[in-house]
């Protein structure tokens, strides 16, 4: 029976983050037990929990493995869709095994149900991580007997251990007993000597305070209860003097900046003013030039003001997905990068934060997706133009010790309380951690800077001003910007009545109209070879992700390649050692389909919903399939 006494044990056997097929689930399938005395433990058993906005767990007991295990070994897929669902108690886990349209590649979708809306999901692939859950599940049915001796012997450790804590108080409960068993055999015995009593007592004292109470001193780490972790204090001028010690101050910052011509320019005075003034040689924004620097306002003030126009006018949801806005700088100081480890660290527990409350309001400011979105369109230049000479391992530590210890001065604690009012699960170590490792995946040396960024959406269409232009900054937040945004959020700047009301409300001389109006502007960008194929033109937009020491030998391949397709089982070139964007763009080039149209190549290669890890093991296991009669899967 569970009562306050017992004590839960759980080891985790599996986990896995759906970070590509926009569940954004969290899987994790764990072995379980429970004692109430130390002595004896209650039969292990698999807890299943999938997680999105909140938790939904299962207790999978042996029976209901074997169940499972019976059905998948029995099963075929050869249908593109197959679904099984089981009951537990009051909750359904269901499974629904289909074939990714776009893809082609075979995908599970995992659902803990209640009832048809108060569920949990998550999809994975059916080949790598699938395999491996399952995997766990046949593993606990086959060792169980060998769990349950295991468990055994903890019993009889933690008996000897009692043994151990007991032996104290009988060693003291003899020893009085001999003394006075001795003294009623034999009162004659002359006393001893006074130095020799006042030694042995000196003796037994020092004994004593050597072992402590109860042999308190004596440490044994199988039976120590915690394990006490310190908080290192973090000296940090950001969070001391900008925020005063609150996030939220950062948030009503963003409130303040958003609707001003430049928001970067004022993070960057408010920076600099209220904790490097001192040191008139630091820039928040070190070494960017004043093309990058246009760009970087440009496209984040766009993006900004585009979206939350839209969602005034017809309450379009917020993008939850933005491009990294980074630059190419050649020099900063630490202080540069004290800042980018505060920041990257407050953007991954926002967004954490706008996650879990998104699902709960849709009110964008109460939900935190309008500071998101001011995060990243205003604050991503400060921090991931620093990181890309990080170590990721290293950087990782540096991020987690700070969450630690401004978790415990308070730092976040206005946005638990958001969280526990809304029934929500608090921001943990782990959620930083996988945030940092989603970052390593897709930015670290992988996102293009500004520069190629804004080349790209302005040959898309997407944006009217080129890269590289005439104009200065002043024009483009007080002129360019207002008129672009106008014109994306549905204003008819083909009439005059409207185009001159726009003019006179932000005083748009004729120089800037006559360039929005009279179309796309040339880009001064040399101009692509006939003999270039799609192919090689996306290889060389992705050069930074190819390793120097084989760029010459992989370019001169791909051009001799042309319009055919690749060959993965082309031993000179390891895809371990290319960046994500390219693995995919390598994967999902098809020359009958993307060779005369550059833009639907790059757009099918960006949207790719496989990550390079799994691209590899999809490649490798194509390339080394083996029939076997003994296999104990059959997934068709």
């Amino acid at each position: 029976m569970i009562n306050e006494n017992t004590k839960w044990f759980n080891q985790t056997l599996f986990a896995y983050k759906d970070r590509h097929y926009s569940t954004d689930g969290y899987l994790r399938l764990s072995i379980a037990t429970n004692s109430e005395d130390y002595t004896s433990f209650n039969p292990p058993a698999l807890s299943f929990s999938i997680s999105n906005n909140y938790q939904k767990s299962l207790t999978l007991q042996l029976s209901s493995c074997n169940d499972l295990i019976k059905t998948f070994k029995t099963m075929s897929l050869n249908g593109d869709v197959v679904e099984i669902q089981r009951k537990y108690q009051k909750d359904i886990l269901y499974f629904k095994f289909f074939i990714d349209k776009n893809s082609g590649e075979r995908l599970v979708l995992i659902e803990i149900r209640s009832n048809e809306t108060d569920l949990t999901r998550i999809v994975m692939p059916l080949l790598v991580q699938f395999e491996a859950f399952m995997s766990c599940i046949k593993q606990f049915s086959e060792k169980y007997i060998d769990i349950c001796l295991m468990l055994l012997g903890k019993t009889i450790d933690s008996t000897a251990f009692k043994i151990i804590e007991q032996l104290p108080s009988l060693i003291k409960s003899i020893s009085s007993r001999s003394v006075v068993q001795e003294t009623i055999q034999d009162s004659r015995v002359p006393e001893p000597e006074k130095e020799v009593i006042e030694t042995a007592q000196q003796t037994i004292a020092d004994l004593d305070k050597f072992l402590g109470e109860d042999m308190k001193n004596v440490k044994i780490p199988e039976i120590e209860a915690e394990i006490k972790t310190e908080v290192t204090k973090v000296n940090s001028l950001f969070v001391e003097k900008v925020i005063d010690n609150d996030l939220m101050n950062l948030e009503n910052l963003f409130i303040n900046y958003m609707m001003a011509p430049n928001p970067i320019e004022l993070f960057e005075k408010d920076i600099i003013s209220k904790i490097y003034s001192s040191d008139e040689s630091f820039k928040g924004l070190s070494g960017i030039s004043e093309d990058d620097m246009k760009s970087v306002t440009y496209l984040g003030k766009i993006l900004f003001l585009v979206s939350y126009k839209n969602y005034l006018n017809d309450g379009s949801a917020l993008p939850d997905k933005v491009p990294v806005f980074k630059y190419k700088s050649k020099s900063w100081k630490e202080t540069n990068d004290e800042v980018a480890y505060d920041l990257l660290l407050f953007n991954l527990f926002i967004r954490n934060v706008r996650r879990r409350l998104e699902g709960k309001s849709p009110d964008i400011v109460a939900n935190k997706a309008l500071f998101y979105l001011q995060f990243r369109c205003f604050a991503d230049p400060f921090i991931f133009t620093y990181l890309d000479n990080k170590d990721v391992k290293q950087l990782e530590s540096i991020i987690v010790s700070r969450f630690k210890y401004y978790d415990s001065i308070g730092v976040f604690n206005k946005y638990y309380k958001l969280l526990e009012d809304m029934n929500c699960p608090v921001i943990k170590e782990d959620d930083i951690r996988s945030g940092i490792n989603e970052v390593s995946e897709n930015v670290i040396r992988k996102s293009p800077y500004i520069e190629d960024l804004h080349k790209k959406m302005f040959e898309a269409g997407h944006v009217k001003l080129p890269s590289i232009n005439k104009f200065t900054l002043e024009q483009i937040v007080n002129e360019i910007i207002p008129f672009e945004v106008a014109e994306k959020t549905g204003v008819d700047v083909k009439k005059d009545e409207i185009l001159k009301e726009l003019k006179e409300k932000n005083n748009i001389s004729d120089e800037i109209v006559k360039f929005m109006t009279k179309g796309k502007t040339k880009v001064t960008a040399e101009k692509k070879q006939k003999d270039e194929s799609n192919l090689y033109r996306i290889v060389k937009f992705y050069d930074s992700e190819v390793p120097d020491e084989i760029k010459v030998n992989f370019f001169a391949y791909i051009e001799k390649l042309g319009n055919k397709k690749y060959d993965f089982k082309n031993k000179d070139f390891d895809l371990d050692l290319f960046g994500e964007n390219l693995v995919k763009a390598l994967f999902t080039w098809n020359p009958d389909n993307h060779s005369k149209n550059y833009k639907e190549f790059f757009s099918a290669s960006e949207s790719e919903l496989m990550s390079k890890e799994l691209i590899i093991a999809k490649i490798k296991q194509e390339d080394t399939v083996v029939v076997s009669t003994n296999s104990d899967w059959n997934f068709g």
